[in-house]
């Protein structure tokens, strides 16, 4: 009776046992010239379906054979850094003492540092920093300052200017006012205040060496004059990998060809149909000085929502957003006479352990790239319309919720069936 039981309990759990192992999609890899290592390009239609560390898929040969793999992305390089200004809302030159400067923070979001842009000057280094909310009321961030000066260059010539770095504790504050005991004594051999240029802070740029476009997005654009903001939509047939988004806001030959803008980028996350909260993800200004790109460190997205600050400016009309993937290889080894393939989307699925990761130093640095068919779905039936999925009789919810009743049932009889025979023992 007991071994019977056993077998019943092994075949209600053979369907979760399915269930663990099976892929959702798979792809073929294009046919190899030459035997040896390969790098297998990763387009954005198959990263799209894959967890972030890429530990859901899998190679297989045409014998079904799982072959060994290492994962590959492309680098990034320092780019050209990124002066972004801030407003200088008021200056206050005394002779002798009491001058000042405050900035504004525009985007009101957390910093530690500001850089001043003076023209070329001997400096002294000491000042007090405070901050306020409104404006008004002012509250000390540092004092007895010391800062860091340094010159600027542009394509190799030393400029009239000098950039002047003062760091400080992070803060949220929006208005900062640096104080000069002496703003005379504080520039040497000056009869008068120093030009202050701008404000602001400095961007670092990060340039990927290889992407791939991310498929179009649409765009939505609506605004809310009384907030004097514009809110545009931007959203993904399906959920992507982003690294870099770049905006296009086109020149309208009506209005000033200029524009500077506040603008911050929030992820819309839905808690069900109707529902959904937003989570920010980066702030930045767009301006006609510069690319408009926002970083956000291959971040999953589908729906965002862009809000630009207008004030009294007519709305930036934005007409394409263009979204882009570091790109990510996995590298193996091929050979020619043999056909292979990837399957992936696995929820269950472990990151692999290959002995291939003991010897990387056996991969050339630059191997072949051969590229993947799109993501083919194993449970479409063939004739049935592409957007009808018959799932397998081993990947029906209801099969699974049955045979998962079905083994507390007989888990119950058999733990019955054992207290009983205690008792009469």
């Amino acid at each position: 009776m007991m071994q019977k039981l056993y077998r019943l309990l092994l075949i209600a759990s053979l369907p979760l046992a399915l269930q663990a192992q099976n892929y959702h999609w798979e792809s073929d890899i294009n046919p190899v010239l030459i035997d040896g290592f390969h790098r297998i390009l990763l387009t954005p239609e198959v990263t799209s379906q894959l967890r972030p560390d890429l530990s859901d898929i899998r190679i297989f040969d045409r014998s079904g054979k799982e072959r060994p793999y290492l994962v590959y992305k492309d680098t990034a390089h320092r780019g050209v850094d990124r002066f972004v200004s801030y407003q200088i809302v008021e200056k206050v030159y005394r002779d002798g003492c009491c001058s000042h400067i405050v900035v504004k923070n525009t985007l009101a979001d957390a910093i530690d540092h500001i850089v001043i842009e003076v023209n070329n000057a001997d400096a002294r280094r000491s000042m007090t920093l405070s901050g306020s909310r409104d404006g008004k009321q002012w509250f000390v961030v540092k004092d007895k300052y010391e800062s860091v000066t340094f010159d600027s260059y542009e394509q190799g010539s030393k400029k009239t200017t000098s950039l002047l770095r003062f760091d400080f504790p992070r803060s949220e504050y929006v208005f900062y006012k640096f104080d000069f005991d002496d703003w005379r004594a504080w520039w040497h051999n000056f009869n008068y205040p120093v030009f202050v240029v701008r404000a602001g802070y400095i961007e670092p740029t990060f340039i990927p060496e290889e992407t791939l476009e991310n498929p179009t997005p649409s765009i939505i654009q609506t605004e809310d004059l009384k907030r004097k903001e514009s809110n545009i939509r931007i959203s993904f047939p399906e959920g992507q990998y982003v690294n870099h988004l770049r905006l296009t806001v086109p020149r309208d030959p009506k209005e000033p060809a200029d524009y500077y803008r506040a603008a911050s980028l929030y992820e819309i996350i839905r808690k069900d149909s109707a529902h959904s909260e937003e989570r920010f993800l980066a702030s930045t200004i767009l301006s006609s000085l510069s690319g408009n790109e926002f970083n956000l460190n291959r971040a999953r997205v589908k729906d965002l929502v862009l809000r630009i600050s207008n004030h009294d400016d007519q709305p930036l009309r934005l007409s394409e957003a263009h979204a882009f993937e570091v790109k990510h290889y996995l590298v193996a080894e091929l050979s020619s006479s043999d056909t292979y393939m990837l399957r992936y989307g696995c929820d269950t699925l472990q990151a692999p352990v290959y002995d291939l990761q003991y010897f990387r130093e056996k991969v050339p640095l630059a191997p072949r790239i051969v590229n993947v068919s799109g993501p083919r779905d194993i449970f479409v039936v063939e004739g049935k319309k592409a957007n009808k999925k018959e799932k397998g009789f081993f990947n029906n919810k209801s099969v699974i919720w049955i045979a998962i009743g079905l083994v507390g049932l007989i888990l119950l009889l058999m733990t019955t069936r054992m207290l009983r025979d205690m008792k009469k023992k």
